[in-house]
């Protein structure tokens, strides 16, 4: 596929491409397949992940791909698949995103968002949702990290393939984002464990000892 955009000055190009769905030409199973965007000499990949075998899946069938930033932009830019099959979509666009307002709209951000306590591990603030939607938090998804939404544990879920978050519900709320190394509490048992039959062995091997005295 190639798209010729109309010519556009000092914008960030983006590649949106709305509700794109796959089908394999076996007609089971994989879902996943990877596309490739061609900008001149510059190779954009975006990767979907097999929503049958991948436990980690998150729906989203849009894709939205950041070509960078362009004094002058009209550009051809090439599509192409890895995967053989049939894809569908509804359209696809070319978005052109201007900075030459970024700053003042920065500061002039209506955010209810109030910070109440962070440290290396843990984070908890007051937000207000607008609508039900997902919370999304900028580090990489691990299992260590428990997410508490007015005092309840909620579910896990990986945001744009490596991000954590989890659904919410529209209202104020109260959020908690705490990370529990399991390895290093999991080696603290095995240490203590390790500790304490090793002092039974000394307290054992002195009663022997001292029976056999």
């Amino acid at each position: 596929m190639v798209i010729k955009p109309s010519l556009t000055y000092n914008k960030e190009i983006y590649l949106y491409i709305k509700n794109i769905d796959y089908q394999n030409s076996k007609k089971i199973g994989k879902s996943s397949f990877q596309l490739n965007v061609y900008v001149n000499d510059l190779e954009f990949l975006e990767r979907r992940e097999d929503k049958y075998l991948n436990p980690y899946y998150f729906e989203n069938n849009d894709i939205l791909i950041n070509l960078g930033y362009y004094e002058k932009f009209d550009d051809e830019i090439l599509i192409t698949f890895d995967d053989l099959g049939t894809y569908t979509y509804d359209r696809v666009e070319i978005l052109g995103v201007s900075f030459d307002n970024y700053i003042s709209e920065i500061y002039n951000l209506d955010t209810d968002f109030q910070l109440i306590d962070e440290n290396r591990e843990y984070l908890s603030f007051n937000v207000n949702i607008k609508k039900d939607g997902v919370l999304a938090f900028m580090t990489n998804y691990n299992d260590n990290y428990h997410i508490y939404v007015d005092g309840e544990e909620y579910d896990k879920i990986m945001v744009n393939k490596y991000f954590l978050g989890t659904n919410i519900k529209q209202g104020n709320h109260k959020i908690e984002l705490v990370y529990e190394n399991k390895l290093i509490k999991k080696s603290f048992f095995v240490s203590l464990f390790g500790i304490i039959l090793f002092a039974g062995l000394i307290i054992y091997e002195r009663k022997y000892k001292n029976e056999k005295n």
